[in-house]
């Protein structure tokens, strides 16, 4: 893949140029500062192809996790918790946002004026 190089100036001044270059020819295109690179304008489907890449990396990396977390003996949350005392019985089941079927009644408040 051909890039062409852009110092900043050139980039702003140029930017339609620069723009229609990239998209129309799917050449990447850098921009220097200081005649370092520091950015690049790419392609969209470039973009959407590492953005894949990427994430197919992140799942590998957490499935690879989970299997070390599995293989050396770890437990879950809910047992370390247990394991710890740090797990107070719930009227509900110990499920949140729901009310237990005989749990508290809240008092009734008459909508009439005295």
């Amino acid at each position: 893949m051909e890039t062409r190089t852009y110092t900043v100036s050139e980039a702003r001044e140029n930017f339609a140029e620069v723009m229609n270059r990239v998209t129309y020819t799917e050449q990447a295109a850098v921009i220097t500062k200081n005649g370092k690179e520091k950015a690049a304008i790419v392609p969209y489907r470039l973009l959407e192809l590492l953005t894949r890449i990427e994430a197919v990396f992140d799942l590998e990396n957490a499935q690879k996790a989970l299997e070390d977390f599995n293989s050396s003996g770890g437990v879950s949350l809910d047992k370390l918790k247990a394991e710890l005392g740090l797990v107070q019985s719930q009227p509900n089941g110990g499920q949140l946002g729901k009310t237990p079927k005989n749990g508290p009644k809240r008092p009734r408040t008459s909508s009439r004026q005295s």
